[in-house]
């Protein structure tokens, strides 16, 4: 694991197959009560959550199981919710961490 882009979270990194080509690809893991920044996704996104539950700002509440999927051009952040980290595949395009939050 290496850290994320916040206090509380942490990356893995692997290359996928010919389908994903170009995309980062790997793990999030996030900390109890950590929120994951705002950020903009400059391609498309695809997650699959694998264990624990967050609440994001674009999807609701996500838990284990539930796949988000998000155009390019999108943002959100989500905050972990209960005592267990959150856990989650990811395949994106692209990601912005610069774009201030909305007011």
């Amino acid at each position: 694991w290496e850290a994320g882009p916040a206090p509380g979270t942490w990356l893995i990194h692997f290359e996928a197959g010919p389908a994903c080509a170009g995309a980062d690809t790997g793990f999030v893991r996030c900390a109890p009560g950590t929120t994951f920044p705002w950020h903009r996704h400059l391609g498309a996104e695809h997650n699959l959550v694998l264990a624990g539950h967050a609440d994001d700002s674009r999807f609701g509440r996500l838990g284990p199981g539930d796949e988000a999927t998000a155009d390019g051009d999108t943002e959100h952040d989500f905050t972990v919710v209960g005592d267990r980290p959150f856990l989650y595949a990811v395949r994106v395009f692209g990601v912005d961490f610069t774009v201030p939050r909305p007011a």
